[in-house]
C-alpha cells in the first residue's frame, strides 16, 4: 500500500537541475523505525532514476535486479555480501551506497547480473548489522 505520493509536473526541469527527485513515493509499513520512501525522476534519456530510498542518496539508472539493504557503515559488511554473491557465482554489476554519516546507518544497493535465490538472501540476512534485504527488478 502506497500512502502518499508527490510529483513535480511545473518545474521538474529546475528539480532536476538541482538533483533533486521530481517523483517520492511513501510507505505507511515502517522498518526499524522508519517509514520507507523513494524518490526519483526520469533522466534526460527517459529512464527511470532512483535518486533516494529511505533519505539515503543514491544514484541508479541500470534496469535489472537490484539487492537492496541497509547496514550500519562498519568496515567489512560490504565485503561479506560480495563474497556471499560470489561464491554463489551472483555477479555484481554496479554498487551504490547512501550514509547519513560514517560509522551510522547506511543503505546499499547492489546491481546483479540475475535474480538471487532465497537460500542465498537467508545466508545474507545473516550477516551483523544486515537488515532490510530486498530483491527488487528495476
Amino acid at each position: 500500500e502506497v500512502l502518499e505520493t508527490h510529483s513535480q509536473k511545473a518545474g521538474q526541469e529546475a528539480a532536476r537541475e538541482e538533483g533533486g527527485p521530481a517523483l517520492a513515493i511513501r510507505s505507511p509499513r515502517t522498518v526499524r523505525g522508519v517509514m520507507p520512501a523513494v524518490a526519483g525522476d526520469v533522466g534526460a534519456n527517459m529512464r527511470p532514476r532512483l535518486l533516494e530510498i529511505n533519505g539515503y542518496r543514491i544514484n541508479v539508472e541500470e534496469p535489472g535486479y537490484l539487492l537492496v539493504s541497509s547496514h550500519m557503515d562498519r568496515p567489512g559488511i560490504i565485503g561479506k555480501v560480495g563474497t556471499i554473491l560470489g561464491q554463489h557465482q551472483i555477479n555484481i554489476a554496479y554498487m551504490q551506497v547512501g550514509r547519513d554519516r560514517p560509522g551510522g546507518h547506511a543503505v546499499m544497493v547492489l546491481g546483479v547480473d540475475s535474480g538471487i535465490p532465497e537460500p542465498v538472501l537467508a545466508m545474507l540476512r545473516e550477516i551483523p548489522d544486515l537488515w532490510d534485504i530486498r530483491v527488487v527488478e528495476w
